[in-house]
């Protein structure tokens, strides 16, 4: 969104990119504190009983579950 408001001609220190910015912030900070929450939490795959881990997105992007050590093969993803 701040890209296309830049595009769009709105000045990048403008009070609608400002706003902009502070709301991208407050989602990162909101999936930052999400996902710290997440991480503390160990759980046990149902497939094949071994522990699994909460894994941090990078940026905008989610995370995701994953297993602590290398899973059997043929193993079902994790969703």
């Amino acid at each position: 969104m701040i890209e296309e408001l830049e595009a769009a001609g709105f000045p990048a220190d403008g009070p609608t990119v400002l706003a902009a910015k502070r709301l991208r912030m407050q989602l990162l900070t909101t999936k930052g504190d999400l996902e710290r929450e997440l991480g503390r939490f160990v759980r046990d795959c149902r497939h094949c009983q071994r522990t699994v881990h909460w894994v941090p997105g990078v940026g905008p992007e989610p995370g995701h579950w994953a297993h602590a050590e290398p899973a059997p093969p043929g193993h079902a993803p994790i969703l």
